[in-house]
């Protein structure tokens, strides 16, 4: 069921691999869950920053966190969508933009890859929701 949500990520085949494990820096910090999906719409190769508690990884419809339905803080480490798949396969392949990185006075942006996203919402200095 996972590698099915995965595909549906990517069903455009994604971009260009791109080696990079460069540190970023939000334009805008702000608390984020650790969660690489929680709060995003994904289609189509692409996770749009929805300002909710909308679930990326499911796709086809706006679906909330199902951690925050049964009262539980979003941490993909305790997510019941997690099955222990390798997420890699979406780092270089998935564009993620998150509001907090928009760049200031740029009208659109390339936005960062899910690697970047994904090292930046699971580190531990990232700030957290209270």
């Amino acid at each position: 069921m996972f590698f099915t949500r995965i595909s549906r990520l990517l069903r455009t085949g994604g971009s260009k691999p791109e080696k990079t494990l460069e540190i970023i820096t939000p334009v805008h910090p702000q608390p984020r869950y650790r969660c690489p999906f929680y709060g995003f719409h994904s289609t189509v190769g692409v996770m749009m920053d929805q300002k909710g508690n909308g679930c990326g990884l499911i796709t086809g419809s706006h679906s909330p966190c199902q951690m925050e339905i049964y009262i539980n803080v979003p941490n993909w480490n305790n997510c019941s969508l997690n099955k222990g798949e390798d997420l890699s396969e979406l780092d270089n392949r998935l564009r993620v933009f998150p509001g907090e990185f928009w760049p200031k006075g740029i009208e659109s942006w390339k936005g960062l890859t899910f690697g970047q996203w994904r090292r930046h919402v699971m580190d531990e200095r990232t700030v957290r929701p209270s």
